[in-house]
């Protein structure tokens, strides 16, 4: 159980969130700078809809998650807040919100 619930605060958790929010910046911030040399649909098979991405920076590779495991991961927490989150009338918009991104 204790590793159960470990895991339910690591994806509950706010640090969690800014972490996916930052690698979330750098993957759409590289992907636009390589979209600008290869093209949309390079960028988008390379960045959006891959697993893993290496970004090559000059001489220095930058490995970082691709658009899937991101996304994955941020699915996982959308259902973890929602379970942390209480369950009252004055909360009802706030789980409506995250139902919706996450039907998205």
């Amino acid at each position: 159980m204790k590793l159960l619930d470990s895991v339910y605060r690591l994806f509950s958790s706010y640090g969690l969130a800014v972490v996916l929010f930052l690698l979330l910046f750098f993957l759409i911030l590289f992907g636009t700078f390589y979209q600008i040399d290869n093209g949309l649909y390079l960028a988008q098979k390379n960045y959006f809809e891959s697993v893993y991405v290496i970004h090559k920076l000059g001489p220095v590779a930058i490995p970082l998650p691709g658009g899937y495991t991101l996304l994955a991961i941020f699915a996982l927490m959308l259902i973890g807040s929602m379970i942390k989150i209480r369950k009252t009338w004055s909360r009802a918009g706030l789980l409506l919100a995250h139902f919706g991104v996450i039907v998205m």
